[in-house]
């Protein structure tokens, strides 16, 4: 049988057969070692220490492979969570910047004027990008808000 390649080794019930396995080879070793040297088997053959701390190693590193992994997948979650938050956040913005009344833009300065013209538009802009992050609902929730009256 080759374990190098033995797909079937990631999965937590495969480990546990792979240990099963090992502990029969073991047994079996330590059964039949005169019969296996008698008839030639080289000793350092039906020496399992090595396999045995190699498996040891090989679960070990699977298992740090297994917690890293997990690590990234509520990273990933996490992440996905704040980046959901930041277009609806942005969303509300452009809500907002988009109810203010002309009267209220006429009154603020040239300068203030230019600068919420230009973010407004730039988050107008963005609409469609942000609207693509939302799930379905919310973005359906979102493009009926935003709709020109």
């Amino acid at each position: 049988m080759n374990w190098d390649n033995d797909e079937e080794l990631l999965d937590c019930e495969k480990r546990e057969a792979l240990v099963r396995r090992t502990t029969l080879l073991r047994n079996h070793v330590a059964k039949h070692r005169a019969i296996l040297l008698a008839q030639g088997t080289d000793p350092a053959a039906l020496e399992t220490a090595k396999m045995e701390q190699s498996l040891s190693e090989f679960l070990e590193s699977e298992a740090a492979v297994a917690a890293a992994e997990e690590v990234m997948l509520q990273a990933a979650a996490q992440k996905a969570e704040s980046d959901l938050a930041l277009a609806v956040s942005q969303l509300v913005l452009l809500e907002k910047m988009e109810s203010i009344p002309q009267e209220q833009l006429d009154a603020a300065s040239e300068e203030s004027r230019a600068q919420f013209l230009s973010a407004r538009q730039e988050l107008h802009e963005n609409r469609e990008a942000l609207l693509g992050e939302l799930p379905i609902e919310l973005r359906r929730e979102w493009e009926e808000r935003l709709r020109p009256e």
